[in-house]
């Protein structure tokens, strides 16, 4: 539930990639062949879930998170 909250508040936000944002396409991320969650990215934002996942992500599930937060440092997409 508080997944598709956060969701639509990205999607309603006003700014000034918001056309960008909301026309890119969603899609799976992996982690080691697995598909971890699902993100879209676009106008410099990235909205990503993680499956298995409640509001303690890192705890619920650690990799996932490991391997998101690696990706993100690095400068590339999911």
């Amino acid at each position: 539930m508080a997944q598709i909250t956060v969701q639509r508040t990205t999607l309603a936000m006003e700014w000034s990639a918001q056309a960008a944002h909301r026309s890119a396409h969603v899609k799976d991320w992996h982690v080691d062949g697995e598909v971890a969650g699902w993100s879209r990215s676009g106008g410099g934002l990235t909205f990503a879930t993680v499956y298995g996942a409640g509001h303690l992500v890192p705890f619920d599930q650690p990799s996932h998170t490991l391997h998101m937060a690696n990706r993100w440092l690095a400068g590339e997409a999911l």
